[in-house]
């Protein structure tokens, strides 16, 4: 009973991303914004100011609608995220955030002036240049003008004390979200790649507390009812900007593949690390995003990066890395023949992969899947 009850519960929230989001606007009468997911944010602020934060890449009801307003070399992400709220998937939203970390979004706020009615619309300009010496002192003056506008629109202060427990409550998923990753890895087949991805993701689309329930209960079933096992199938390590689309973890098991690690934004590269308590917390956010692994559109000596990209997968014991990258990102275009020369010069095979946020020719990546693990083994 106990299964069948969480195994719907998880169906309805994937199906159906902001149920909980448009739930909890609708008893508690609270604001929500929605924020472009991306490297850089940091929705404890909002939450820290009574607000609900939540990502923009749901799926939309009506896609297609924002292409008429972006250049066709933008990125399926920035595509989706406007149709989503073109089409009033978002219809609930109070205002929106921007980071501003390439090129593509730069010219996002503007566009969503001249055609998004929200109340509240700010950039959040995130530094790209990260070894550099200035970039703290950048980014935490940023964050602390994006606070006074934020104090502006709801009205009051947010206080330290606001903003450490919107840390801890993170922190906490955090950690259940390191132990889910770990049952999954020591209970392989037992919980589908989808399904894991899905449940990472979710975090970006419904209030923190309820999130660290669904969590716990995941986390409870797995410990009591699955076994640990061993890996039968090929373990691989998977580095990308997005967790979409959600079709390409069903190829990848079909083909024989596992995905053992990961550095993708959405998934383990989102709760890796806590956010440090001993510091004061702009300061301490602005650590975190400023300490990690650089994504791409963020810039550091190449060989620290690469450096630490190989000594990650070879900590994992993938035998191989799946590179899944944005179509049109230009970004990660440019980094990947960094990695990749890094990676084949350590003998690790890699296997780059572009896609939208939705599958586009599936049946051609199953292939390219395919011949890749055929060539692992």
């Amino acid at each position: 009973m106990q299964e069948l009850e969480l195994r719907k519960e998880l169906a309805e929230l994937f199906n159906d991303h902001y149920r909980n989001a448009r739930k909890w606007k609708k008893v508690h009468g609270g604001k929500v914004f929605g924020y472009y997911p991306v490297p850089g944010m940091s929705p404890e602020i909002i939450s820290a100011a009574g607000v609900l934060p939540v990502s923009t890449w749901g799926k939309p009801i009506i896609p297609g609608q924002g292409r008429g307003h972006l250049p066709d070399w933008s990125c399926s992400l920035a595509q989706e995220s406007l149709d989503a709220i073109l089409s009033c998937t978002l219809y609930f939203l109070d205002g929106l955030v921007v980071p501003v970390i390439c090129d593509t979004t730069k010219m996002f706020l503007s566009i969503f002036k001249q055609n998004a009615d929200l109340p509240f619309l700010e950039s959040l300009v995130i530094p790209c240049q990260l070894g550099r010496e200035s970039s703290k002192a950048g980014y935490l003056a940023e964050l602390q003008r994006f606070l006074g506008a934020l104090e502006d629109f709801v009205g009051h202060k947010i206080t330290d004390q606001a903003l450490q427990e919107a840390i801890a409550l993170s922190n906490a998923n955090r950690a259940l979200l390191r132990r889910l990753c770990l049952l999954f890895r020591q209970r392989p087949g037992q919980l589908p790649l989808k399904s894991y991805f899905e449940l990472c993701e979710q975090a970006m689309f419904m209030p923190a507390e309820e999130y660290t329930g669904l969590l716990a209960k995941v986390v409870d079933y797995m410990e009591k009812h699955m076994s640990p096992g061993e890996v039968k199938k090929i373990p691989l390590f998977c580095i990308g900007k997005n967790i979409r689309p959600m079709e390409i973890w069903d190829l990848i098991e079909e083909a024989g593949g596992m995905v053992i690690d990961d550095l993708i934004y959405g998934g383990a590269a989102n709760f890796v690390n806590d956010v440090r308590t001993d510091l004061p917390p702009l300061e301490a956010l602005a650590e975190y995003w400023l300490n990690r692994f650089p994504f791409d559109s963020l810039f550091l000596q190449d060989k620290l990066r690469t450096d630490e990209l190989v000594a990650l997968v070879k900590n994992s014991g993938a035998r191989g890395v799946l590179m899944i990258n944005r179509e049109f990102c230009e970004a990660q275009n440019f980094n990947y023949p960094i990695f990749k020369d890094a990676l084949e010069e350590a003998g690790i095979p890699c296997l780059r992969l572009e896609t939208g946020m939705e599958t586009q020719a599936s049946g051609q990546i199953k292939t390219r899947i395919e011949a890749f693990l055929e060539m692992l083994a």
